[in-house]
């Protein structure tokens, strides 16, 4: 098995974490790291042992040669850093969103790496948990028939949370190749962030199997008493809404949704038999609909249909 040569630029935090998990794994070999401020390139190599550190991340790559170049920094130096990733001959250039704070930059980015025949990832580590790989072999396995329509909402904003609710969407939709996008900002408050955004945006993008995304993500999105703060910030709501046959309106819909934000039980709405802390009485527009809400700290139940909604399990 061959192993990729690593450097990693940027040593805050998430720089830290990229950084041991390459060297953790023995498919990568961590060969060099970088940040240009010395303390902190300092304790970083004493966390990560013998590793080659420069405060020169152009210097450090052209003399080590990476297979894989990774950085991990404020979002106003992406192009830079590209263009040294693809100067240093890397086959794979691996960053943090968001990809670019302009669509000129994007733009100039993606036109760099398609030139020079260089692959870049974007890290999106929530598809990684649990509850969201669980989603998606329930939707793999049919059981739920046709995907119409995922929604996603987080009230942290577009530049923190956005790609992440987008990157669900693709997954969950087997990245089907979108039609036609139409969205919306307000608020200028975030645009002297760091991570720069409006404060809050919506949108909606029509896949070309007729699939819907529909984001809410900002200030100005829906919160609900699932959503809780998770550290500084609020994390996202999904749901999905399905139908084992999409062009029938008669059959039920199963919506899933899930929560970050806080432990929380799952609850019953319609037809539907679940565990739950309470029994819930549907209302009558809910009435031949599933709703199912999971917790990434729950145990994954069955779902069963019920004759009577009111004998769901307590």
């Amino acid at each position: 098995m061959p192993r990729y040569r690593v450097v990693v630029i940027g040593t805050g935090k998430r720089g830290i974490h990229h950084a041991a998990a390459f060297a953790a794994n023995p498919r990568f070999e961590l060969v060099g790291i970088s940040d240009t401020d010395q303390q902190r390139l300092d304790a970083a190599t004493a966390k990560l042992g013998d590793v080659t550190a420069n405060l020169d991340a152009r210097a450090l790559s052209a003399a080590v040669k990476p297979d894989v170049f990774c950085f991990c920094t404020p979002p106003h130096v992406r192009l830079p850093l590209i263009k040294i990733g693809i100067e240093s001959g890397a086959q794979l250039i691996a960053f943090e969103k968001p990809v670019a704070m302009t669509s000129a930059e994007g733009m100039a980015i993606k036109q760099a790496l398609d030139t020079a025949g260089v692959k870049a990832v974007v890290s999106h580590q929530h598809r990684y948990g649990e509850h969201y790989k669980k989603v998606k072999e329930i939707i793999a396995s049919g059981a739920i028939g046709g995907v119409r329509c995922v929604y996603g909402t987080a009230t942290g904003w577009a530049a923190h949370m956005l790609s992440h609710l987008v990157d669900y969407t693709s997954w969950f939709n087997d990245y089907e190749p979108a039609e036609w996008v139409m969205g919306q900002a307000a608020g200028r408050g975030k645009l002297s962030d760091l991570h720069a955004s409006p404060d809050y945006v919506s949108g909606v993008v029509h896949f070309k199997n007729g699939v819907r995304g529909i984001y809410d993500c900002g200030a100005g999105a829906p919160t609900s008493p699932t959503s809780r703060p998770y550290g500084n910030r609020l994390r996202p709501r999904m749901s999905l809404d399905a139908s084992p046959t999409p062009h029938s309106s008669t059959n039920p819909t199963l919506r899933l949704s899930e929560s970050l934000g806080r432990m929380w039980k799952p609850m019953i709405i319609g037809h539907c038999q679940w565990r739950c802390r309470r029994p819930l009485t549907p209302r009558r527009r809910d009435r031949g609909r599933y709703s199912i809400s999971t917790c990434p700290r729950q145990p994954w139940v069955p779902v069963t249909r019920s004759s009577d909604p009111r004998t769901a399990a307590r």
